[in-house]
């Protein structure tokens, strides 16, 4: 199921939370394979938008900038990624997904980072 975001602008206020930047590599089984997918439905720079590294344990965050309406494909799973306390004028509207093949794919008793949903279908996963 697709993930909605909304990343409130503060107006440029940081309250002095941290950002929180995780990976999904630890649920999944060695070489597992999907593919990520973001949408935003606002134009996204700077800390309105999604932090991730460039390469899997570089920790080398940027943010990832893209247009209203663009959709960009990248290796959510592997990449570690976040999102900083939004201090931009521009609140951020976007949803993000995965797919993968069956052949990638297997059920999972672990729990994801946020929304402690089983990784399983049905849970974190639909067929479709």
């Amino acid at each position: 199921m697709p993930n909605l975001n909304i990343i409130f602008e503060t107006g440029g206020f940081d309250d002095g939370r941290k950002a929180v930047f995780k990976g999904y590599t630890e649920f999944c089984k060695k070489n597992y394979t999907d593919i990520n997918f973001y949408l935003p439905f606002t134009d996204t720079y700077d800390t309105n938008t999604i932090w991730y590294e460039t390469k899997e344990n570089l920790g080398d965050y940027s943010p990832m900038c893209c247009n209203y309406g663009e959709l960009v494909q990248w290796d959510g799973t592997n990449l570690s990624h976040g999102n900083k306390i939004n201090i931009t004028e521009d609140t951020r509207i976007s949803i993000d997904f995965r797919i993968t093949t069956e052949s990638y794919f297997y059920n999972n008793t672990k729990k994801s980072k946020n929304t402690k949903t089983v990784f399983a279908v049905g849970g974190y996963y639909n067929i479709i």
